[in-house]
């Protein structure tokens, strides 16, 4: 047995006849091993490393690397990076490691693992078993895929009734989501794995009906071949000598024209594919997938997933073309990212993407203020720019308030879309017409992954609502990040005089030491507006004393659904969550509320003649932990400025589920419930803390509360033990 140990740089080795043990150090090396069981470690640099007879063991380790196998079984671990495997003659285990690589078993029966990385497995014939498997390793992904579909492992050339697909432990066949695809992967079976909701494996060309428990193995061995028919021993032939394969290009992409507008056919959007390394020789196809909230073939020119680097050239262009629809659209964009498969290895960055701007549109974004080279192009920010720094045939300024100032009037025309960017400090936005901001996580829902923010705040920044008659239309405000202007008496949001309609919809508001969303008896126009929605908003740390994540006060319609509300306020401070005053009617459900001083949701006073007060199938924990005597994780009461909750036609309150709080529903000292006809209260949980009451009622009147629980829906119905305050033996059970 040898040991060869390589030199620093690049080293060119040729083992001896017996069972080598070579060690390589930094630098691109080639190894062909000879006779003998050889165990071969590439350490770091892009190696080539050839294993020639006998039962090899070969591992790459970090670079880009190519492995060969050649004759008998061999083990092959490519390590990190984006590697290539081919296991050559015999029944090979190979492993692609981390990366996006290639594994090919060639003849013989073989066992691919993929593991970590997006990887391209083929068989290429015998009886192949293709692994895929769910990990749990601190910094890495769960599973041998990933959360996109790009990032399973595709196997080529699966061949149903004889191949198998391997499971390794903690992986099982009930785990698994085998389902078809359309667009670029019809025809294809596509594994997911259940649990982590992780892509594992796309099978190509097999339908997915054909998979079944049968085609699935927690054999991870080859498979045994067949015993064969006894046939002459045949006349031994020269060993030939290894030939390298050649070695592949490295390809890449970047968006070197990064924006395209609609209507504007001098700027289209152009990537561009390059190759380095290899031979230029020969045309290289080059394929890509196509993602992007742009859809390909409607929103621009259809790109066809694969483009030809021509022979002889190194760089190939792939414009983005918008097709003009003569509507408006939001910012949408096109990323491709680059396939494994084909012959060259996917390079750094092997992903771009173009935005796709639409000319009837107004577009704000905080760089536009300059141009590249730093010369001013509008330098008291008021906008417009012009087309000298590449944005041509659109509206585009450097602030928010100066879109606002540029839409008309009429709806049609009030389409604002502000990209990602910091708008603070200062930004004072005026709101004096119909308008629709959005922001780059416009209605995305909530909990979900947001995009870059466009962020609105910081000294002197907050947005105000005054369209002093204008006329009627809608107001929206859509996908901001909004941030405290260290003002504790001035509001994010002032709905002072907001007109018919507003939506304040998928923004966040932290760390503020000042309300939410706001509108006071103090506003210009006290008597309301039509229609507040305020949906899939996130507050999370308000932390002013006597502040609130939102105070709404006469407004027609409110609607308050599916926001989160957390950490309101600091201990023993007047803090509570979403409280409504003066009302005409209103729909609170969905919320979920943790962590609020006082109460969390408020119901102060109806209009006369008022609609439906509905507050239904909300969350609220850890709600009033300040234990005020009068307070709960509900609560009811009537207006200071004079309104009742009895001029309802009816509150509802169900389906609400209360836990950890002090005090479920509570009625304040004062409110007047009357017979109790238009207040129905059912089907809650109530599961409160110790020593205080699922229902508190220090009111007078009768309080209809059938049908609720002390612990969950369904559950542990309530009794008197649950009931207190001065008016407690009016609570109907």
């Amino acid at each position: 047995m040898a040991v060869i140990n390589g030199m620093p740089g690049n080293n060119f080795i040729v083992g001896t006849p017996e069972s080598d043990q070579i060690f390589l150090l930094a630098g691109n090396d080639t190894v062909f091993s000879q006779q003998g069981g050889d165990l071969i470690f590439g350490n770091f640099g892009n190696d080539l490393l050839s294993g020639n007879e006998n039962n090899d063991s070969i591992f790459g380790e970090q670079g880009t690397d190519i492995l060969i196998g050649n004759q008998d079984d061999d083990f092959m671990n490519g390590n990190q990076d984006n590697d290539t495997l081919y296991g050559g003659q015999g029944n090979d285990i190979l492993y692609g490691g981390q990366g996006n690589d290639l594994v090919s078993g060639d003849r013989g029966n073989d066992v691919l693992h993929g593991d970590l990385g997006a990887d391209v497995l083929l068989g290429d014939g015998g009886q192949d078993i293709f692994v895929m498997g769910r990990r749990n390793i601190f910094g890495q992904s769960p599973t041998t895929g990933g959360p996109l579909i790009t990032d399973a492992d595709i196997a080529v050339d699966f061949e149903d009734g004889q191949d198998l697909l391997g499971l390794e432990p903690g992986l099982a066949f009930e785990n698994l989501l085998i389902t078809a695809r359309t667009g670029p992967f019809t025809g294809t079976t596509v594994i997911q794995d259940g649990v982590t909701s992780n892509y594992l494996m796309v099978l190509s060309g097999v339908n997915p009906n054909q998979i079944t428990a049968a085609d699935f193995t927690t054999n991870l061995n080859p498979i045994p071949a067949p015993t064969p028919t006894p046939t002459p021993t045949p006349t031994p032939t020269p060993t030939p000598t290894p030939i390298p394969p050649p070695q592949p290009s490295t390809v890449s992409v970047e968006a070197t024209t990064n924006i395209a507008v609609e209507g504007d056919p001098a700027t289209n959007g152009i990537f561009t594919l390059t190759r380095t390394g290899g031979s230029t020789a020969a045309a290289l196809t080059v394929n890509y997938t196509v993602q992007g909230t742009a859809a390909n073939g409607t929103r621009y020119q259809m790109l066809n997933e694969s483009v030809t680097i021509p022979a002889g050239a190194t760089t190939v262009e792939l414009p983005v073309v918008p097709i003009n629809n003569d509507s408006p659209n939001t910012v949408e964009d096109v990323t491709i990212t680059l396939s494994n498969s084909g012959f060259y290895i996917v390079g750094t960055p092997n992903t771009a993407q173009v935005k796709i701007l639409d000319d009837d549109w107004v577009y704000v974004d905080d760089n536009w203020a300059t141009l590249a080279n730093g010369t001013p192009v509008d330098p008291d920010g008021d906008g417009p720019l012009t087309e000298g720094d590449g944005i041509i045939g659109i509206n585009a300024f450097a602030q928010i308030q100066a879109g606002i100032n540029r839409v008309s009037t009429t709806p049609t025309g009030s389409l604002v879309q502000v990209l990602p960017g910091m708008y603070i400090p200062g930004q004072v936005i005026n709101i004096n017409k119909p308008v629709q901001l959005l922001g780059p996580n416009a209605n995305q829902a909530l909990g979900a992954a947001r995009n870059p923010e466009a962020t609105i705040g910081g000294a002197g920044g907050f947005v105000e609502f005054d369209r002093a008659g204008s006329p009627a239309g809608p107001i929206v405000i859509n996908g901001f990040q909004f941030t405290s202007d260290g003002i504790a008496e001035t509001p994010v949001m002032n709905l002072r005089d907001p007109g018919s309609e507003v939506v304040i919809r998928s923004n966040t508001f932290t760390n503020l030491i000042e309300d939410g969303i706001f509108r006071t008896l103090n506003s210009p126009n006290p008597q309301g507006f039509g229609t507040l929605t305020v949906q899939d908003n996130l507050f999370d740390t308000i932390t002013g004393d006597g502040r609130r994540a939102m105070f709404i006060y006469e407004v027609d319609t409110v609607n308050i659904i599916n926001n989160a509300v957390n950490n309101i306020g600091n201990p023993g401070d007047d803090a509570p969550g979403i409280l409504l005053d003066t009302i005409g009617s209103a729909n609170i459900s969905g919320n979920r509320l943790n962590t609020v001083r006082q109460q969390g949701i408020q119901v102060a006073g109806v209009r006369a003649g008022g609609g439906t007060v509905t507050i239904q199938n909300n969350l609220l924990e850890n709600i009033n932990t300040n234990n005020g005597g009068t307070d709960g994780a509900i609560r009811l009461r009537e207006s200071p400025f004079g309104a009742t909750l009895s001029n309802a036609g009816s509150i509802v309150v169900r389906d609400n589920r209360v836990m950890g709080s002090n005090n479920g529903l509570a009625v304040r000292p004062g409110t007047n419930l009357g017979a109790g006809g238009f207040l129905t209260v059912t089907n809650n949980a109530f599961a409160v803390n110790g020593g205080t009451f699922s229902i508190l009622h220090n009111g007078t009147g009768t309080l209809n509360a059938a049908g609720n629980f002390s612990d969950t829906i369904g559950g542990t119905p309530l009794t008197a033990v649950n009931l207190g305050g001065a008016s407690a033996g009016s609570v109907v059970l």
